[in-house]
């Protein structure tokens, strides 16, 4: 009887981010937006192990990982202890996160649209206290993440100036 190929998913790949709305800051808290892309050669790495990598950036255990793949949960538990893999896929990782916070800040002020435009002027008072409750929130969390920041920035002054 002739043996089946194996299973094979295509590599994902992420792409870079449309253009970025001129209207929004180039910063992000102070720094760069990051690059989409990282480019480097992996090296060290087998063809088959590349290819996994994707798949296991984006899926949330090595049992999905391994059917998505086609290679087995204990190659893949085996493939996480190498150094090299590992730091690739969490630099994979790093990568799609810095792709979807983009993707979140470009579509913030559409948010914020929709809540000041539609939501507190609709005409049902819960929909109208709802969004306001929303905003006050957001609004609270903003301003503790702002002082987070200043007190960061002031302890790093601190360091700084005691070395």
């Amino acid at each position: 009887m002739p043996r089946k190929p194996p299973k094979t998913t295509p590599a994902l790949s992420l792409k870079p981010v449309p253009t970025r709305n001129p209207d929004l800051p180039a910063t992000l808290e102070g720094n760069e937006i990051p690059s989409n892309v990282r480019e480097s050669e992996i090296t060290g790495l087998t063809h088959r192990q590349k290819s996994v990598l994707p798949i296991l950036a984006v899926t949330h255990t090595l049992a999905q990982a391994a059917r998505d793949s086609g290679v087995s949960e204990k190659t893949l538990r085996r493939w996480m202890d190498d150094p090299t893999f590992r730091t690739e896929l969490d630099h994979l990782r790093e990568e799609s996160y810095d792709i979807a916070r983009q993707q979140f800040q470009i579509a913030v002020p559409l948010f914020i649209s929709v809540l000041t435009n539609e939501a507190l002027e609709n005409p049902d008072p819960s929909i109208r206290i709802r969004a306001a409750r929303y905003g006050l929130n957001y609004a609270v969390k903003f301003r503790d993440y702002d002082k987070l920041v200043e007190d960061v920035q002031d302890l790093r002054a601190a360091l700084l100036n005691r070395n």
